[in-house]
This record gives structure tokens, sequence and C-alpha cells, in this order.
């Protein structure tokens, strides 16, 4: 599904003549799945220029070491990562205000902890031009 998603990113950016870039999606069910994805949209794919990732990386964070590969990978290709929220976190304590604090307050927190994992795990310090 990624390769199609990117596929069709690429074929829409290119349709606008270089107006816009994007942002791929990755195979995440497995390391070697999303570097062959990286590797297959790195010499093809002009107007990709990143990814997007939720903050939950493969499962267990964007720190989990199974995703160092990824984040060296993307390091070497000098691509730059989009971290999106999905699930938020502490929602338990937003009590029945609709999204206000869900989206106020959820989604910011849950992205603050996954870039606080990332920079207590190190990840910065060994791969210090990563953009994120």
């Amino acid at each position: 599904m990624a390769g199609v998603f990117n596929d069709e990113m690429e074929e829409l950016c290119e349709k606008k003549k270089g107006r816009l870039l994007g942002l791929a999606s990755l195979p995440l069910a497995s390391t070697q799945s999303a570097i062959r994805e990286l590797e297959r949209i790195e010499g093809s794919h002009k107007h990709i220029r990143g990814v997007i990732l939720g903050t939950n990386g493969r499962g267990k964070g964007l720190d989990d070491e199974e995703m160092v590969p990824i984040w060296t990978k993307l390091h070497e290709m000098k691509f730059t990562t989009f971290i999106h929220p999905h699930y938020g976190v502490g929602n338990e304590h937003f009590g029945n205000y609709g999204h206000a604090l869900f989206l106020a307050l959820g989604f910011p927190f849950e992205t603050t902890t996954a870039i606080s994992r990332l920079i207590l795990s190190g990840i910065f310090d060994k791969l210090p031009d990563l953009k994120v």
C-alpha cells in the first residue's frame, strides 16, 4: 500500500511541474520493508522529499532500536521526517468536551512525548543532521 501511495504522490506532484513536493509513507510492518521502500523511491521519485510517520513508529515508539536503521537511511538520504500524532496522550483526563481538549492538549503532548523519547535515546547525537 505504501508503494502505491508513494507512486500516486509522485504522480500528483509531477503534474504540478515542481510546485508541489510530497512526503512518502513507509511500510513499517518490518524495518527491511521500510528501507526497501526508501531505496525504491530514492532514485525514481524526484518530488518526494521526506516521510510522514506516526508517533508510535513500529509500535514501540520512534526510539525503538528497530527504528535506528530507518532513521539512518533517512539521515543518509537527507529526507525530512514529519511526525504526526494519531491517538493523543492523557485523553482520559479531558472529560466530555468533545475534541477541544483532545486536539489542543492530547495531540501536542503525544508529539512532545515522541520527540522527547528520540532526544533521550541519543538518536540526534548519532545522526546530527537528521531532519525532523
